[in-house]
């Protein structure tokens, strides 16, 4: 029987694996405590919670959400996209001692070598743009001012590759999921040829750079971005997070599943409906994982914010440990 790290890369390479990846019980999360490109965690608060980020930007805590938001009482930091070089003042990483914290992590009881390990890092480049200045003086900004947009984008991915291997160099890092939503719940904030345009190049200089360290990166994006992923493909993103039910995510996994993995992909409308029975909640989520996980390509998550969900697919994933010896399921939808 594969370890669930050994599983979980085979899926990740594009293989079908021995079982469905369960990510939540199957993953290290490493580095929360460490990364502060929010306000940084603490216990039960791994994704940020009140203060400042390595940038100066403040944070509060956002209790209905779980993670933190920009500080809405506190002036934004950069008002002129153009302005960026002499506002934006990015860490010095060298003065962080990564591997001490590295070695304390993994001396840890709960941390166990055959899990996948997972590091994730928020605020890619267009979220830290997002972080840095208002949301509608950042949107005007990427038609208004495209070419600073671009310069500050590409520093952003140049930080962020100098962040990646600081910490590969003190923890055995398999898959960094990337946080940089693009996405409302109707449409994308931009258009594709602006995503194109604009973040495709640091985008994929990111994934690159990370699968010639022999690193996997999936970049979580939310929302309706299903008209993006094409683009994400050809810029050389082989995983995406979170799939959020308004995408066809049954069409995606039959287009893309053989170059593209997708995580979450549960949280479709029928169960967000209010006071929805949870027997209702788990015959959807086992129908859903029927239907999309063909080959090996979903990774099925439950969005913690709806009721009933994480379980619903917990339950599911228990019931299905033999899911991939059906020769029908082996293959892509």
């Amino acid at each position: 029987m594969l370890s669930p790290r050994e599983n979980a890369l085979l899926a990740l390479e594009h293989k079908v694996p021995e079982r469905i990846v369960n990510l939540i019980m199957d993953a290290n999360m490493l580095g929360t405590y460490i990364i502060h490109e929010r306000a940084p965690a603490v216990p039960g608060r791994p994704f940020g919670s009140d203060g400042v980020d390595w940038f100066g930007v403040h944070w509060r805590y956002e209790p209905s959400s779980g993670a933190p938001m920009v500080d809405p009482d506190c002036p934004p930091i950069l008002e002129d996209i153009t302005q960026w070089r002499e506002v934006v003042r990015f860490p010095d990483l060298s003065k962080i001692d990564f591997k001490a914290e590295a070695e304390k992590e993994l001396s840890m009881p709960m941390y166990d070598p055959d899990k996948l390990n997972l590091v994730t890092i928020m605020e890619g480049p267009f979220e830290r743009l997002l972080s840095l200045m208002p949301t509608e003086d950042a949107l005007c900004s990427l038609l208004e001012e495209p070419e600073a947009c671009a310069e500050f984008f590409n520093a952003v991915a140049s930080h962020k590759i100098e962040l990646i291997d600081r910490l590969a160099e003190a923890y055995p890092i398999d898959l960094i999921d990337l946080h940089d939503d693009w996405g409302t719940q109707i449409s994308s904030f931009m258009s594709v040829e602006t995503w194109k345009a604009l973040l495709a190049e640091p985008i994929g200089r990111i994934a690159r750079h990370c699968r010639e360290k022999g690193i996997h990166v999936q970049i979580h994006s939310c929302g309706k971005i299903e008209a993006i992923v094409p683009e994400m493909v050809n810029a050389g993103v082989e995983h995406w997070s979170s799939c959020q039910g308004m995408n066809d995510i049954k069409a995606l996994v039959h287009r893309f599943g053989g170059r593209m993995t997708f995580f979450g992909c549960m949280d479709v409308p029928e169960v967000q409906r209010p006071g929805v029975p949870q027997e209702e909640v788990e015959r959807i989520t086992a129908e859903r994982i029927d239907d999309i996980c063909w080959g090996g390509a979903v990774f099925p998550l439950g969005n913690s914010t709806i009721p009933g969900l994480r379980a619903a697919v917990e339950k599911s994933l228990a019931q299905r440990a033999d899911f991939f010896t059906r020769p029908e399921n082996r293959v892509l939808p």
